[in-house]
């Protein structure tokens, strides 16, 4: 950053304008000088120094709208996003340069008015003190004062030409509301096109196999509707119906033999997990009519399944070994 011009201000007295006033109309006895000389210079150094903390804003704009564009890039070619919203990110880069461009040069402009007015300032005060000293000397020449006169306004014209840049940075700042504008737009695209990537995950809330598929790649799902029914087959559990009568004797934790028609000579080892409070009727799919009309408890037995030997749906019988304490 370019340091600022410097300003002879360690006397107040002799910098002020009504100073200039007095001491060249008490030189000369001409009309007073007009205009706010100082009071422009300190306006347009505080214009500048906003107009450098907007560049840096700008600057900063621009960084964050080139990485939400790469980002969005990256998207684009994982195919989670559209090309449009990738094109309106890389739009916002293009919008915030062309911003911090804008910005910068009514910085420059700002800093060669500043430069111009300062300079004009110092010749100003060159020619008032030239004047003083020949006062000491010799009358002073009217025709030096004039001159003197003549700067200050070339001073003034510059400095309102100073007002009429900062008016243009204010005009600017609207056009750097609207890139950051831009910014934010860019940014909540990406975010939607992140969290639209995002649900086109799927996540068991287990680990398992895959034991079901409901629907097909390219199939429609509904919000709630089952896609992948997913099971944990290193626990198998079997449900086995027990009469009335020998309900009592079976307590939770008794060890359980297992066995199915698809393993004859082995013997599956569990344990009962759970014991039905309430009797029901023997469920419809048991073979007799008179085993269908007798109450029976249900019972819930967990089997081991390291191997994945044991398939849903499997028919089995369990000899639940009462005489064993569980």
């Amino acid at each position: 950053m370019a340091e600022a011009a410097t300003l002879d201000l360690a006397q107040p007295d002799k910098t002020d304008r009504s100073f200039l006033w007095r001491r060249l109309h008490s030189l000369s006895g001409v009309a007073p000088i007009g205009g706010f000389l100082i009071y422009h210079i300190y306006e347009n150094m505080t214009a500048l120094r906003g107009a450098e903390a907007r560049v840096r804003a700008a600057q900063a704009a621009l960084e964050r709208a080139r990485d939400e564009a790469q980002r969005a890039e990256v998207l684009f070619r994982e195919g989670a996003i559209a090309a449009q919203q990738a094109g309106a990110a890389q739009t916002a880069v293009v919008t915030a340069a062309a911003q911090l461009d804008g910005a910068r040069a009514e910085r420059d402009a700002l800093r060669q008015q500043r430069d111009a007015a300062a300079a004009a300032l110092r010749q100003a005060r060159a020619a008032l003190a030239a004047a003083e000293a020949n006062q000491r000397t010799v009358s002073v020449r009217r025709l030096d004062v004039a001159a003197a006169q003549a700067q200050v306004r070339q001073a003034e014209a510059a400095t309102e030409g100073a007002r009429a840049g900062l008016v243009a940075l204010r005009q600017r700042e609207q056009e750097v509301a609207a890139a950051r504008a831009a910014v934010a737009q860019a940014e909540a695209a990406l975010a939607l096109a992140l969290a639209a990537r995002d649900q086109t995950v799927l996540r068991a809330p287990l680990a398992g196999t895959v034991i079901a598929r409901q629907l097909e790649v390219g199939d429609f799902a509904a919000p709630g509707t089952p896609i992948l029914t997913v099971a944990d087959l290193t626990r198998a559990y079997l449900r086995v119906f027990v009469p009335e009568t020998a309900i009592a004797r079976v307590r939770l934790g008794h060890p359980v033999e297992v066995r199915v028609d698809a393993f004859p000579d082995r013997v599956f080892r569990g344990r009962v997990r759970e014991v039905a409070s309430r009797a029901e009727f023997t469920p419809g799919n048991v073979q007799t009519r008179e085993e269908r009309t007798k109450l029976v408890f249900a019972v819930r037995i967990e089997v081991p399944n390291p191997d994945g030997l044991l398939k849903p749906g499997l028919p089995a019988d369990a000899v639940i070994l009462t005489a064993v304490e569980p």
